[in-house]
C-alpha cells in the first residue's frame, strides 16, 4: 500500500464518519494496511465492503475469512467474469471454482458479511465491457446456481436483499 493509498484510507474512512455512508474498497489484498487505518481513524469495519475477493487473479491472496471475522464485509462482485467465455478477461475465473469458494465462505458462517454481483456496472454508460457479461447473470445465472446448489430463498433474500440494504443505508 502506497502513501497515497493510506491517504485515500484515511479520507475514506474521515467521509465515512462524517456523512454515515459506507466505503467500498476495490481490492481486498492488502487488508491487514486498510484494516489497520480504518481502525485507527474510528470506522466500524461493518461500514467497509473489501472487494473482488472472489476475481481470478487475487482469490489466492486475500484473506476473506480474516477480513469477516475482524468484522468487514465480503464483496463476492466478480460473478459472470469466467473463465468459460468465449473472450475472457485476464481476472476471469472457472465458474464452478466461484461459487464453490463463495458457497464453503457462506457455509462458514458469514452469511451476514456477504455481498455479491458482477461488476457489470460500467456496461449501461457505454463501456463495451466483457462480451457475454452483463449484471443480467445474478438473475439468469448465479441465482439459479444457488438454488441447485441447495439454498433457500432465506439465505437468497439476505444475500441480495436484506445484506445491501444494512451496508448501504447511510448510519449516523
Amino acid at each position: 500500500m502506497t502513501d497515497l493509498d493510506k491517504r485515500i484510507y484515511r479520507a475514506a474512512a474521515r467521509a465515512s464518519l462524517a456523512t454515515g455512508v459506507p466505503v467500498l474498497t476495490h481490492l481486498a489484498i492488502d487488508a491487514e494496511n486498510a484494516i489497520a487505518i480504518f481502525t485507527e481513524e474510528g470506522l466500524p469495519l461493518d461500514r467497509v465492503l473489501f472487494g473482488h475477493v472472489d476475481d481470478g487473479v487475487n482469490a489466492d491472496k486475500t484473506r476473506d475469512t480474516w477480513i469477516a471475522e475482524q468484522g468487514g464485509r465480503i464483496g463476492f462482485d466478480t460473478f459472470g467474469y469466467e473463465t468459460e467465455l468465449p473472450d475472457p478477461p485476464f481476472w476471469a475465473r472457472p465458474r464452478q471454482e466461484r461459487l464453490d469458494h463463495f458457497l464453503r465462505f457462506i457455509g462458514q458462517g458469514h452469511l451476514g458479511k456477504v455481498l455479491a454481483s458482477a461488476d457489470a456496472n460500467c456496461s449501461p454508460l457505454g463501456w463495451p465491457g466483457v462480451k457475454g457479461h452483463t449484471v443480467n447473470y445474478i438473475f439468469e445465472d448465479l441465482i439459479p446456481d444457488l438454488r441447485a446448489a441447495g439454498l433457500d430463498e432465506g439465505t437468497i433474500t439476505q444475500i441480495f436483499v436484506e445484506n445491501p440494504a444494512s451496508f448501504l443505508a447511510m448510519q449516523n
